[in-house]
């Protein structure tokens, strides 16, 4: 995305918006907008950072926000005294930063071509940022973060080439996942517990005729999220560890070489002149040094994938899972990796599948989006279920009552595969359904219900 947008596919859920984009399909009903009278303000302009002047950052933000804008301001403040400590640059030109205060307001923005999944983006030619606040508060810190780690690359490269006096984007020779896992790297102070386990399940289990386990060190496919954000966040973390601290920023202050030294043939080359080693050392090195990492915290689990037992027999990618009280029921959303629909199911693990009953689908009125990467946006408990679907631009809260009769077998139906038992024929009935909009109440989105 680094020639035309440089985006974040962040977690939301983290499985789910690093590997899937979703976009917001025609024939939908009504969206609704709200009046946005913007205001601005001037954050660290002309500050002193570390010696250097700061060019300031141009906070965007409409009235209806401004306590938002507040909490958010502070947080911007933080995050790029953080940077030009890590960057030791301080970006000379100021830019803008639109904030939203909401996901859904944020991906109507005409600023850019925003589609669902997408968390913020920064353009490298008018250096402009924009995000939503999301309503949870460490949340934006990481996409922010992520969005001016973009800046002050974008900016400090800029200025090294401008110094040298030469054309050209040393960016554009850069692989995606370098652009990308430097600024999640700095997003996440290096190797975040989330991003531990991914890379520990890649490792053990991979997949990669479903694009599931971890690409070489120099393997770089812009299309499949996961590898270019979270491997690409564990790969500098790689060159910082083994290669000692700075060599991120010693690769971006060499890589105007890209364009001025003809014997410098591209990425590989420049990291390797960095580091001392050659392009293949590199590689069998970063191999070595990521089974090092995984393996003994993998080998000391107790765990067994068997023991898992539902959650294997359920069909389709899972992005969310919850269940009642006593486990008698459960929800799960899917996703169609070819149309990007979801559907909310209900079942009884001791019942599957003859018990599971689809509770809505979406990319339909009243049901236009069921947010599949804002995670698990349902609950269930003692015979209610609760779930989150945009209608009309604002999100609207389901409720649905449900009715579960089970009836114990005394031997193993044909339906039941080689599941162990109690084995019991259940019947689901969905009754009395409800709807809340919110808006009515000032309220514009909905993450987490809980009942």
């Amino acid at each position: 995305m680094i020639l035309a947008l440089i985006g974040c596919g962040l977690l939301a859920d983290p499985a789910s918006a690093q590997v899937y984009v979703y976009p917001r399909r025609p024939g939908k009903t009504k969206v609704e907008y709200l009046g946005q009278d913007w205001q601005t303000v001037d954050l660290l302009d002309g500050a002193t950072i570390d010696g250097h002047t700061s060019g300031g950052i141009r906070l965007f933000f409409y009235d209806q926000e401004r306590e938002i804008a507040l909490r958010a301001a502070a947080n911007i403040e933080k995050s790029y005294r953080y940077l030009a400590g890590e960057f030791d640059y301080v970006p000379e030109r100021s830019f803008p930063y639109v904030l939203y205060s909401s996901y859904s307001e944020f991906t109507r923005t005409n600023l850019f071509p925003i589609q669902e999944g997408v968390l913020g983006v920064t353009s490298p030619q008018d250096l402009e940022v924009t995000l939503p606040y999301f309503g949870d508060h460490r949340e934006f810190e990481d996409v922010s973060t992520h969005e001016l780690a973009h800046q002050f690359t974008i900016q400090k490269v800029d200025s090294l080439t401008r110094e040298r006096k030469v054309w050209g984007d040393p960016l554009s020779r850069m692989p995606n996942w370098f652009v990308e896992g430097l600024a999640e790297y700095y997003a996440q102070h290096g190797i975040d517990p989330q991003t531990e386990m991914l890379v520990r399940d890649m490792v053990a289990n991979p997949d990669l005729v479903r694009g599931y386990g971890i690409p070489g060190l120099w393997d770089d496919f812009p299309g499949v999220t996961l590898w270019t954000y979270k491997a690409g966040q564990v790969r500098c973390a790689f060159l910082e560890q083994v290669y000692g601290r700075g060599t991120i920023q010693k690769i971006l202050e060499t890589s105007p070489d890209l364009i001025t030294n003809a014997h410098i043939k591209g990425f590989r080359d420049l990291v390797s002149r960095v580091t001392g080693q050659t392009p293949e050392q590199m590689d069998q090195r970063y191999k070595t040094w990521l089974e090092r990492q995984v393996y003994p915290e993998w080998l000391s689990n107790q765990q067994d994938p068997s023991q898992l037992g539902l959650v294997d027999r359920l069909e389709g990618y899972i992005s969310a899972l919850a269940a009642n009280d006593d486990g008698s029921l459960i929800l799960y959303r899917t996703i169609d990796p070819y149309t990007g629909r979801n559907r909310l199911f209900v079942a009884d693990p001791a019942s599957f599948p003859r018990s599971r009953k689809r509770i809505t689908i979406d990319g339909r009125p009243g049901v236009e989006s069921l947010h599949p990467t804002e995670g698990r946006n349902f609950d269930a408990r003692e015979g209610q279920i609760v779930f989150v679907a945009e209608s009309r631009g604002r999100d609207v809260l389901h409720w649905v009552r449900v009715e579960a009769k089970r009836n114990k077998l005394d031997t193993r139906p044909n339906w039941a595969d080689d599941q162990p038992g109690p084995w019991y024929d259940t019947r689901i009935h969905l009754r009395d359904r409800r709807m809340y909009r919110l808006c009515d109440k000032g309220l514009i989105a909905i993450f987490s219900p809980v009942l």
